[in-house]
This record gives structure tokens, sequence and C-alpha cells, in this order.
């Protein structure tokens, strides 16, 4: 789900479409430490997987050109 939701971010950026923000490298740890505490991923299986997509998605707001 990390890789999927990152390239997801890329690849509509390179179609022209860009619903998200690019957000400085420096913050994206900040985000998903934040997004932890929000999704809780260590209560389930569901709930972590969820988790990781979110990184992803942070991850990949951090590569936009």
């Amino acid at each position: 789900n990390y890789a999927a939701s990152r390239s997801w971010v890329q690849v509509l950026s390179l179609h022209g479409i860009r619903p998200w923000k690019k957000i400085p490298a420096w913050t994206v740890l900040l985000r998903q430490l934040r997004a932890a505490l929000g999704c809780q991923p260590w209560r389930n299986a569901n709930t972590y997987i969820q988790w990781h997509g979110i990184c992803g998605t942070f991850a990949g707001q951090s590569l936009l050109p």
C-alpha cells in the first residue's frame, strides 16, 4: 500500500492532476508520526495497512516537482 500510494501521487502529477500540494521532505516523518496517532496502526492489520498508505502519500508528496 505504501508504494502504490506513493506512485499514485506521482502518476496523477504526470497527468496534470494534483489534488495534493508538494510538502518539504523534512516534514514527512513528522506527518507520519501524527498519522500514526490518528490511525493507531498497532490496533490491527487493517489500520496498519491504512497508515502505510497514508505514509506513502506523504512520501509521494515530498517527491513532487
